[in-house]
């Protein structure tokens, strides 16, 4: 299996990042999401507002009643998107298995972070 690389910047300082880390906001209706250093995580994220996100980011999807099930529907995708490109079998459709969601937020350094917990 051929591996793409893709190069990722910031969108809070323009900056080639290594470890990106995407965050996003639900804004009228929308999925809006943005590009930021996981290295420089808490600093880029106290630089950037929910206007900067809509305004800077990049619209993922429309979201309906079922903000939750659209924002699984996300998080899915970009797992699958990331396991294909690892060599790991995942299904075209579907829910991804759990296994493969740990690893990819495993790989990506994804866990249970609140952006309101101002004491990290």
């Amino acid at each position: 299996m051929i591996k793409q690389s893709t190069t990722v910047y910031s969108d809070v300082t323009g900056e080639e990042v290594e470890n990106s880390y995407r965050v996003g906001v639900v804004f009228d209706n929308a999925i809006w999401v943005v590009d930021v250093d996981r290295d420089k995580l808490e600093e880029e994220l106290k630089a950037i507002s929910v206007f900067d996100v809509v305004k800077r980011g990049r619209k993922v999807k429309k979201v309906g009643r079922n903000t939750h099930g659209s924002l699984n529907a996300v998080m899915h995708h970009e797992a699958r998107l990331w396991a294909k490109a690892n060599g790991i079998d995942v299904g075209d459709r579907g829910m991804v298995s759990k296994e493969i969601l740990a690893k990819y937020h495993e790989a990506k350094g994804i866990g249970p972070v609140s952006l309101l917990d101002t004491t990290r």
